[in-house]
């Protein structure tokens, strides 16, 4: 499957605040020919992903998912980690409004998910 991984790392979102998250597992899909990163915002309790392309100098830097495949992907892989006893919450993950009762189906229904 994946990669777990229990590295954090700071994103700077749109507004320029840092966020410390947590990686929770990467992910490279032969079938896009890319490598996302799953990870959760530790202060807002939420999980999100994202395309992961890596410079020469071992940093690297994050891309929106924009294709509802690429998502769905991502759903499945959530779903099998939580499945092995990783995650917390329903489909979602627990990035959502649900409030400790995920009513999620799965990750992109989840109405806090990047755009």
């Amino acid at each position: 499957m994946s990669e777990k991984m229990e590295n954090e790392l700071t994103i700077i979102d749109e507004e320029g605040v840092e966020q410390k998250c947590r990686i929770l597992f990467t992910h490279h899909s032969a079938e896009f020919n890319k490598d996302y990163l799953v990870y959760e915002i530790i202060e807002k309790d939420a999980i999100t992903a994202a395309i992961f392309v890596q410079n020469d100098d071992e940093t690297g830097q994050l891309f929106p998912i924009e294709s509802e495949e690429e998502w769905q992907m991502l759903d499945d892989l959530m779903e099998q980690w939580e499945d092995e006893g990783e995650g917390s919450c329903g489909g979602c993950g627990g990035n959502c409004n649900c409030e400790g009762d995920c009513e999620c189906e799965n990750f992109s229904d989840c109405e806090e998910r990047p755009e």
